[in-house]
């Protein structure tokens, strides 16, 4: 980690500190530290204690928080901070100009929670509503905000979904529209998106992308055609517009949905069996009578696929990883869907280090539809997390207790354990009794040798008490890759003592991966799909987690949490 990364963590905590209200001197203690941070002279995540304390302003808290980036290459209170509010604060606290005390206002009177929805504000004038806000203040949030897209290379998730719905519905009300679907990296559900893809299917292709172009959010048109239209949204996002007629739209809809290599691999299959495929169709080599009959197949994608005999692909399975002869096998997997999730194993509660009570959390969790949630704070050595002692423990079993009664859900009292150094338990086996759900988890040492940090995660697998293994592989996105380990020796670990690995939902850790999900269900492992939610709000990210796991080929009789608890409890039993 870098001194810009570290002055980075330390500028936003004092931006969120003062987004809380809270004391000026904290705050800008915090401001100092990151100018000093990123002025020194040596790499302060390296240095010695000697040469931190020399540092003007770095006291006894600060080098603390800096030797915990050190060890695990995060800072818990930047996380809990950050758990507190929407993730779109944090692209408006980007805005060059826009402190927090603006953005605080702008959320707790207008309910502006996105640079999309600031954006939206800024045009229609509303902004100059609020209290110190001017036409010229908004001129500036505007080109601050084009700035921030122009230097955006990957478009967070619920931007990429946001931006693609607006435009399909935009296209919906074009005249003479048929069919229009959204296509590209965000249908196969990858994890990071660059743009956004859609076909469009009508009577007049050309009129459609010419109404297309008229969107109110357009900023700049890239390239135009009769078929395709590729364009730059205000908020700086490149969207592509394929528009074709009816009988052409599902090989279109084939073709534009990818990926590279699955195309390829799926030319290669028809050209096999004597036929050519491309984005019009699919036709027999030979000139006969067959190859007009076949091209009416590119009315649908289903079609397409029938004409080459296969069965419809998934597009979440379209990257040439044994889909296509899966597919001609008859063996293609029936992913697993979010109607199939009966709870959520990771929730943290206002006990530790999340903003939500036991509360709200089972109503928003029950108004989601689950059968049971899973309150899961940290255990007492992450104090930094606020973790619990065994007086809280007891007192939050308590509490859930009393609330039981109010909920047809079934609320889990559970815990994430710290997995310490050793490989033991943060907590003893009389306080892990106390718990209906034991999630295990590593948030320090991630330097440890390959050896050491396999051996560390197989002696958590073997505890009896634990469910789950939590954020198996300590991946942060754009901040830590994962730790050394084998994966295998795990892997093999978790079957064989009936525990579960996760796939953490959260955008900034989304953990376990597709490649490492398939991994460990081809291993025979139990995978739980969990939000680690800091908020009851942020229940809804579980989609990124099924994405993932539908990615990774995974069944629902391979994912915990569609299960009943009871049959959790059984299955844990053996």
């Amino acid at each position: 980690m870098q001194n810009d990364e570290v002055a980075s963590i330390f500028r936003e905590i004092a931006m969120m500190l003062e987004l809380r209200g809270e004391n000026f001197f904290r705050i800008r203690a915090y401001e100092r530290a990151a100018r000093v941070i990123e002025e020194a002279g040596f790499e302060v995540i390296r240095a010695t204690e000697g040469q931190l304390s020399a540092l003007p302003g770095i006291g006894n808290d600060l080098r603390k928080k800096i030797e915990e980036l050190r060890r695990s290459g995060e800072c818990a209170l930047h996380r809990k901070l950050r758990a507190e509010f929407p993730h779109g604060i944090f692209e408006m606290l980007a805005v060059p100009g826009l402190g927090p005390k603006t953005v605080q206002r702008l959320y707790r009177t207008r309910g502006i929670d996105s640079l999309n929805a600031l954006q939206r504000a800024a045009e229609s004038g509303q902004l100059r509503t609020v209290e110190g806000i001017k036409s010229k203040t908004e001129q500036n949030i505007l080109r601050g905000i084009e700035l921030i897209r122009a230097q955006a290379q990957v478009i967070p998730p619920w931007t990429a979904r946001e931006t693609a719905v607006r435009a399909q519905e935009y296209l919906k009300c074009c005249a003479g529209m048929a069919r229009v679907h959204i296509a590209g990296s965000l249908r196969r559900r990858r994890s990071t998106v660059h743009d956004i893809d859609l076909v469009a299917a009508g009577k007049d292709p050309a009129q459609i992308l010419r109404e297309w172009r008229r969107a109110p959010w357009i900023k700049e048109v890239i390239a135009e055609g009769e078929t395709k239209s590729s364009v730059r949204t205000t908020e700086h996002i490149q969207v592509e517009v394929r528009a074709v007629l009816p009988h052409r739209y599902g090989a279109a809809l084939l073709y534009f949905t990818g990926s590279k290599q699955f195309n390829i691999r799926i030319r290669q299959e028809a050209l096999r069996k004597g036929m050519k495929l491309n984005e019009y169709g699919v036709s027999a080599l030979s000139r006969s009578a067959a190859a007009g009959r076949m091209n009416a197949a590119a009315e649908r994608e289903e079609t397409m696929f029938a004409a080459l005999n296969l069965p419809w692909i998934p597009p979440e399975l379209r990257e040439d990883k044994g889909e296509v002869e899966a597919a001609r096998r008859g063996s293609l997997p029936q992913l697993v869907g979010p109607e199939q999730i009966r709870g959520d194993f990771h929730v943290h509660s206002s006990y530790s280090d999340g903003q939500s009570t036991i509360s709200e959390i089972a109503a928003a969790a029950q108004e989601t539809g689950y059968k049971y949630i899973g309150i899961c704070d940290h255990s007492q050595g992450l104090r930094v997390a606020s973790g619990l002692t065994r007086e809280q423990v007891l007192k939050k079993k308590k509490e859930i207790a009393s609330l039981q009664s109010r909920f047809h859900i079934r609320i889990l009292c559970g815990t994430e354990v710290d997995i310490r150094a050793d490989g033991s338990l943060d907590y003893p086996d009389e306080v892990l009794e106390e718990f209906d759900l034991v999630i295990a988890a590593v948030h320090s040492g991630f330097s440890q040798s390959r050896v050491q940090m396999t051996r560390r995660l197989v002696s958590a697998c073997r505890h009896p008490k634990v469910h789950i293994l939590a954020h198996p592989t300590g991946k942060l996105r754009g901040a830590r890759e994962e730790c050394e380990m084998d994966f295998k020796e795990v892997t093999a670990a978790a079957a064989r003592h009936r525990v579960a690995l996760e796939i953490n939902s959260f955008p900034h850790r989304l953990d376990l991966d597709e490649s490492r999900a398939r991994q460990a269900g081809e291993a025979g492992v139990k995978l739980a799909i969990s939000s680690d939610a800091h908020r009851h709000a942020d229940l809804n990210v579980l989609s990124y987690g099924i994405d993932i796991a539908r990615r990774g080929w995974l069944e629902a009789n391979q994912v915990l949490n569609c299960m009943s608890w009871a049959e959790v409890q059984q299955w844990k039993r053996g």
